[in-house]
């Protein structure tokens, strides 16, 4: 469904997964903690898009991460999302 290319920092390729949200349309959010972004998986894509982070690019900036643990989404569409190695 997501990944399952080996361990790696490109769009077909997780490193980590750890966190994992379904949204109503079967699109998938993946916490990708050792690439330190999160990804999108759409129905039947071969490739995911990040959609926050910066692949392997950990840091304390508001656009970082350091391994992003967990994600949900509240009723207006907004992403949260546990930020481990920043303690945010």
């Amino acid at each position: 469904v997501a990944g399952g290319n080996g361990a790696g920092n490109t769009a077909d390729k997780l490193s980590s997964p750890w966190g994992v949200y379904v949204d109503g349309s079967g699109t998938i959010f993946i916490t990708d903690r050792s690439n330190h972004r999160v990804q999108r998986w759409t129905v039947g894509a071969a490739s995911g898009t990040t959609v926050a982070g910066s692949t392997s690019d950990p840091g304390p900036w508001s656009y970082q991460f350091s391994s992003p643990t967990a994600i949900t989404f509240d009723p207006y569409g907004f992403m949260f999302i546990l930020d481990f190695g920043n303690n945010r």
